[in-house]
């Protein structure tokens, strides 16, 4: 499968970028949301902070500032504003460092990245970072599991799930791409097993996202697939059968398929009283944030102060989020804040539906797998917010940094490229007939 994309000319000058970002990645899954040990990614940082700067000051490199990471300079501006008037400045304060240091070591990450020409990094390191920790943490259950259900090291069942999705989401990606038998055995023996931990997890959020994959993954490459022997076209739908039987089966088994069974009853229904206890309570988080935001539309409440007004209200839960990141930017910033943080969403969507003729409909590569991977993360990543606090996560300011890195790169590649495997594939296929002819 041929590379289409510049890659830097000599790859051993990144090597220790490289093990490096993997140290970094490992870190942040092993220690980052452990109580005590989050100064082991902090240090871990400085190595990746020296390289940058010796790259940016000494050998020249170009310094890469996104238009996404822009809009975050204005967003974080802009919650300054709102920070000035917030209910509890110190809480502000504290959550804005926060989104500060995470935000800061992202945007090196992603020069880093983009330097080496390899965003995929970031997801394989996460993806043998996960399955080592969840191999771990097996063989220690009483330690991992918090109130019934499978969170890791992670300390927390979402955030756990969408690191194993995004495994899953990598795992697939190495299945269809890679082009050794080996590597494919591998990632896809790895699927159930990360479907097992998602089940365990627990995580509504995991779930969907597994099937939302399976079948756009399904859907993007039905045609490439139709254009197969027969032999083949047989064997692919089988194996995505396969897949699709063993995510029912292992989903289906797992303990806690009684929280989706009742958001889909209560969603069939239209009767909220028919959906569980947790997802009750997210709905009256939802509902108050979504009072504080017309209360204070402008300028919000300021970072993180959502749980200190719900702290002062007798009739709700004390000091706690709203698990939604959309919920809690509302209260947090207001509409204007949310507008700006959600146009780095829309920033990415507009260059990658752009630049889908060069992808969507060319000829199977590396870059197209890299396309659909990077577009599917995003949609995975956006759905996630609906129902999860993001916008100062360390895991999750890593995933976005690698998909603005992924999105920048592919759009690097040029216009007229598209047509040009049109053209060559139109070659190929008038001398394969001019030779059978003869």
């Amino acid at each position: 499968m041929k590379n289409l994309l510049q890659k830097p000319m000599d790859m051993n000058k990144f090597k220790v970028d490289s093990i490096f970002i993997c140290i970094f990645i490992f870190a942040i899954i092993f220690f980052s949301y452990q109580e005590g040990m989050s100064y082991v990614t902090r240090l871990l940082s400085i190595p990746l902070l020296i390289l940058f700067m010796v790259r940016i000051l000494i050998l020249k490199y170009k310094f890469i500032i996104p238009l996404e990471f822009i809009l975050v300079g204005l967003w974080l501006f802009y919650s300054v504003v709102c920070g000035i008037f917030s209910v509890n400045f110190d809480v502000f304060f504290d959550q804005f460092l926060v989104c500060l240091q995470v935000i800061g070591i992202a945007l090196v990450l992603l020069n880093l990245l983009f330097w080496l020409r390899n965003p995929m990094l970031v997801w394989s390191s996460i993806f043998f970072a996960t399955l080592i920790m969840s191999v771990y943490i097996l063989q220690h259950p009483k330690l991992y599991y918090i109130n019934g259900r499978l969170a890791g090291r992670l300390q927390n069942a979402n955030l756990y799930a969408l690191a194993l999705v995004l495994s899953y989401v990598y795992a697939l990606n190495r299945i269809i791409a890679s082009r050794s038998a080996g590597i494919k055995v591998f990632f896809l023996a790895s699927v159930p097993f990360i479907l097992y931990l998602i089940g365990e997890s627990g995580s509504r959020k995991g779930i969907i996202a597994v099937v939302f994959f399976g079948v756009l993954v399904f859907v993007l490459h039905y045609k490439y697939i139709m254009n197969k022997s027969v032999v083949t076209r047989i064997s692919i739908i089988l194996m995505f059968v396969a897949l699709v039987g063993a995510s029912s089966y292992y989903i289906s088994q797992s303990k806690h398929i009684n929280r989706m069974e009742s958001v889909v009853s209560a969603l069939q229904s239209r009767n909220i009283s028919k959906a569980d206890g947790s997802f009750k309570e997210r709905l009256k988080l939802y509902e108050y944030g979504w009072k504080i935001a017309v209360e204070h539309p402008l300028l919000g409440v300021g970072l993180d102060n959502f749980r200190v007004v719900m702290a002062r209200n007798a009739n709700a839960s004390k000091g706690v989020y709203s698990h939604s990141n959309m919920i809690e930017l509302l209260a947090s910033t207001g509409f204007i804040g949310v507008a700006l943080y959600y146009s780095i969403y829309s920033s990415i969507f507009l260059k990658l539906i752009k630049i889908k003729r060069r992808y969507w409909k060319s000829r199977m590569d590396e870059n197209r797998e890299l396309y659909i991977t990077t577009f599917a993360l995003l949609v995975i990543y956006f759905m996630y917010d609906f129902a999860m606090v993001t916008y100062q996560g360390k895991l999750s300011w890593i995933i976005l940094s690698s998909i603005i890195t992924s999105t920048s790169i592919l759009s690097e590649r040029p216009r007229n490229s598209y047509i040009l495997d049109v053209n060559m594939r139109k070659m190929n296929e008038s001398t394969s007939i001019v030779e059978a002819l003869h």
